[in-house]
């Protein structure tokens, strides 16, 4: 589990909603992180925005993970005046509906991958 990008720091934006969709996306993010030390920063929507702010100006490359095709964090990073370099849509990507059902360890595989492919 890594990151298809070259050198570089990677923003890592997420949902932070309990739903099912939100839970899986910051699954995804810890895991990420975890195996790339060093090399990955993560911010969650519910941070306050001088936070996620200052993590995706540090950053050489953003990724994002929402939830929902709501796309709270795309539309937070638009208001910051900057577009993301990669982003997944947890409900789009795996076909359910957002919802405060259980999350899946497989679910959460797929977005690491997919977000592996940005």
């Amino acid at each position: 589990m890594g990151t298809n990008s070259s050198d570089g720091t990677i923003a890592l934006l997420t949902c932070s909603s309990p739903s099912n969709a939100g839970r899986i996306a910051i699954r995804a993010a810890v895991t990420l992180l975890q195996f790339n030390p060093g090399r990955m920063e993560w911010a969650q929507l519910k941070q306050p925005i001088e936070d996620i702010e200052e993590v995706a100006r540090s950053a050489d490359k953003i990724l994002i993970i929402d939830g929902c095709p709501t796309c709270c964090v795309e539309k937070k990073l638009g208001e910051m005046g900057m577009k993301a370099d990669g982003h997944v849509i947890v409900t789009d990507l795996l076909g359910i509906t957002k919802s405060m059902a259980d999350i899946k360890g497989e679910e959460v595989r797929k977005v690491i991958e997919a977000i592996d492919r940005l």
